[in-house]
């Protein structure tokens, strides 16, 4: 939905991180506030709000997996290329609150045994971004 108090608001889901044994998938509620545009520019700040899931994998084990709240700010600019067709780059930060726990007990073999605690937490999730977007 553009132009509604000069920006947009929009949902956004998908992947935000997928690296190794490691995913963090969200949804969220956005709105990017325009600045003033520029020539074929226009600069923008954005804020969102949404929910999303961890999880970890490990080998030989399950999946663990927590949910919980993430925020997003972002900047960027639209860029007009033609009529419909527009670039965009930006950079967006977000933080979250998921985190899991797995405990593992271990033997190395030589007589040590114990107990190990992986904790993984998506606290924060950063980057630029690209993108070519096209309005029909």
């Amino acid at each position: 939905i553009d132009n509604i108090a000069h920006g947009r608001t929009y949902i956004k889901v998908g992947n935000l991180y997928n690296k190794n044994s490691v995913e963090y998938f969200s949804s969220s509620v956005n709105y990017d506030y325009y600045i003033n545009k520029y020539n074929i520019f226009t600069p923008y700040i954005g804020a969102g709000i949404g929910h999303g899931k961890l999880t970890v994998t490990y080998e030989n084990s399950a999946n663990e997996s927590a949910t919980g709240l993430d925020y997003t700010t972002r900047v960027g600019s639209i860029i007009d290329i033609k009529d419909n067709l527009k670039a965009e780059i930006g950079y967006q930060y977000t933080k979250t609150k998921a985190e899991t726990e797995k405990r593992f007990i271990y033997d190395d073999g030589a007589g040590r045994e114990g107990e190990y605690i992986g904790n993984y937490k998506a606290k924060i999730i950063k980057g630029f971004y690209i993108s070519l977007n096209y309005g029909f």
